[in-house]
């Protein structure tokens, strides 16, 4: 299962990691020499399956669409605050 750090596909650059909860990923990048960062996601898979989605076994970021970018950011504001005491390892956050 590859974690958020080991997910590096050619067509995304300035990889910011915002939320690596070992199952599901979020992170903010440049997309396809795009001018903004958008946000991207994945499920990490388990074991030696690659998660979704991916391309012949490679892991992929999903790019996510323009009008879901704030809801997911809600949504991890409040995962983080239900679980902000569980340990560094289990839930990792980088909000900048």
């Amino acid at each position: 299962m590859p974690s958020a750090e080991d997910v590096r596909p050619r067509k995304w650059s300035d990889i910011r990691i915002l939320f690596d909860e070992g199952s599901y990923s979020v992170i903010s990048g440049i997309y396809d020499g795009g001018h903004h960062h958008v946000l991207g996601e994945r499920w990490n898979g388990r074991g030696d399956k690659p998660g979704f989605p991916h391309q012949g076994g490679n892991p992929l970021w999903h790019v996510v669409p323009e009008f879901l970018a704030i809801p997911i950011l809600h949504g991890l504001l409040d995962r983080l605050s239900i679980h902000n005491n569980q340990p560094p390892e289990r839930t990792t956050a980088i909000l900048s």
